[in-house]
């Protein structure tokens, strides 16, 4: 029987030809695919890794592509936000040197905004500003403006991380100059978008001065100008949550606490869960603020778990900062002192210096709370001289008043004084920040004779009560308790704090204590 002859396999080159046809065809049905923008992208991510695989592949076979182009900027900011960042890295760097080539370079600059925001999260902030400057340069020459207030919303966010205030004050207010002036006349929805990423910048940087009145307003024209979009839309999230940070920093942590539930319950409705439980993590800083102990750690430490799956460390290192609050204000100053001990590694390594700052003056806030005092005093006067340099009126103030301390635990009263008078002074320019009123009058009191001290003390109890800050109000309880001069008089305002604290899961501060030797408890805004 006579075999029929085997088909004669087409040639290597055909072969080439029709894989290429083939990645052309998925990528084209790939685009087609995508969820349109602002619908939840849920049944995205079980394909995003074989997505990101097909980048790859037509990278390599299809060289420079508008499909490729076009599906990474589709992708956007999916995969950063779910954590896959290594590949999204590559198929970025990939997507832009094909823009460049293609000669799309509106598409350019907003691939290298998208690699400046990765860098951000990944920490990685040197070339953060990089991507973002290259991004901006090629949005002016084309005279495009949703890239270029995308590019500079991403510098002004290094800068910030980085404490670089004044050079981000000088660069906002280039921008805003910039885009009142863009030629040629914009289309109005870019141009509101742009005023809101700017003014969400503009308040954030009045937070750090302090002046949260002002911030407050750039806050609201930015979620006043943003009403007329889809409310599930990621920038009304960021407003919001910006809102509700000023209303924190105010004391008005019910407002805060229902911007940042709102910011969260939209990201769900985005299909986002990622930065949905980062946003609940800051939620629970609010908690903290609340003396809601259990709950605030139960939200941070969620924080913690996906920032460490998706190796978010931007993230990550302000939601290990925050951990260390909650054991401090709980009163497990060891455990606090271990978690501190992270806290700057991180900041550290990605070079945040913000966090650095506030993790370094954690240590020293551990350790004098602890009465080691000559161990806490350089990173006393560090962390001071730090938040000196980045403007931060309210930490200077609180730093001095935990110098005051230290140096009254060192037996220098003299510069105990002078500290505390510094912290007096400058709280009395911060009139919104109500915490502060209260710390510098405790401060004040420890270092005074009863019948000066417990004037303070009861103006700082009204405060607190008046503010509803339990914490607070159990620290100026004690304090009170501590300049009676008997044990019996003491034990009325012992046993309310003792209370208190209970209620609130902070009772180790009264571990080892007496009511007429009760424990200084710890200052926090």
């Amino acid at each position: 029987m006579n075999t029929p002859p085997s088909p004669t396999p087409p040639p290597a080159a055909d072969w080439a030809s029709r894989y290429r046809t083939l990645l052309e065809n998925r990528l084209r049905w790939a685009v087609e695919s995508l969820p349109p923008a602002g619908q939840p992208p849920a049944d995205l991510q079980p394909h995003l890794s074989s997505l990101l695989t097909l980048l790859s592949e037509a990278g390599q076979q299809l060289g420079p592509h508008p499909l490729s182009v076009q599906l990474t900027l589709g992708l956007h900011p999916w995969p950063l936000r779910w954590g896959m960042w290594p590949a999204w890295d590559a198929a970025l760097r990939t997507a832009a040197q094909a823009a460049a080539a293609l000669g799309l370079a509106d598409q350019q600059a907003y691939l290298f905004t998208a690699l400046a925001e990765l860098q951000i999260a990944r920490g990685v902030l040197p070339q953060a500003v990089e991507f973002a400057f290259q991004a901006l340069k090629i949005a002016r020459s084309q005279h495009a403006l949703p890239p270029f207030a995308a590019a500079a919303s991403a510098l002004l966010l290094t800068l910030r991380t980085q404490g670089e205030n004044i050079d981000a004050v000088h660069h906002l207010n280039e921008f805003q100059s910039e885009v009142e002036h863009w030629s040629p006349p914009p289309d109005p929805q870019d141009l509101l978008e742009a005023r809101a990423r700017l003014n969400l910048h503009r308040a954030a940087l009045l937070r750090i001065e302090s002046r949260l009145t002002e911030a407050l307003h750039a806050a609201h024209a930015a979620l006043i100008a943003l009403s007329s979009r889809p409310k599930q839309d990621p920038l009304f999230t960021e407003a919001l949550q910006m809102r509700g940070t000023l209303y924190w920093a105010r004391g008005e942590h019910h407002l805060a606490a229902l911007d940042f539930r709102r910011a969260a319950d939209i990201l769900d409705q985005l299909g986002d869960p990622f930065e949905a439980v980062n946003v609940r993590g800051d939620l629970g800083l609010i908690h903290w603020s609340m003396a809601e102990y259990d709950t605030a750690e139960a939200l941070i430490r969620q924080s913690v778990i996906v920032c460490e799956q998706s190796d978010a460390q931007w993230r990550l290192v302000r939601s290990v900062g925050n951990l260390v609050a909650v054991q401090l204000s709980r009163g497990r100053l060891l455990d606090a002192l271990e978690y501190d001990r992270r806290h700057i590694e991180t900041a550290q390594r990605i070079g945040d210096a913000g966090e650095l700052a506030r993790a370094v003056g954690n240590r020293g806030s551990i350790l004098l709370y602890l009465g080691r005092c000559s161990e806490a005093l350089p990173d006393l006067l560090k962390t001071l001289a730090q938040f000196r340099t980045m403007g931060r009126q309210e930490l200077v103030a609180l730093s001095c008043i935990e110098l005051g301390l230290c140096y009254a635990g060192l037996n220098n009263t003299t510069l105990g004084l002078y500290y505390t008078q510094k912290a007096q002074s400058i709280s009395g320019t911060l009139k919104e920040q109500l915490a502060l009123q209260i710390h510098w009058r405790r401060g004040m009191a420890f270092l005074h004779p009863p019948h000066q001290a417990v004037p303070w003390l009861e103006e700082a109890l009204a405060v607190a009560r008046e503010t509803r800050r339990p914490f607070d109000e159990a620290a100026c309880l004690l304090d009170l308790g501590g300049k009676q001069n008997t044990p019996e008089q003491a034990s009325p305002y012992w046993l309310e704090a003792e209370k208190i604290l209970t209620r609130i899961g902070a009772q180790n501060w009264l571990s080892g204590q007496t009511p007429i030797r009760p424990p200084f408890l710890m200052l926090a805004l």
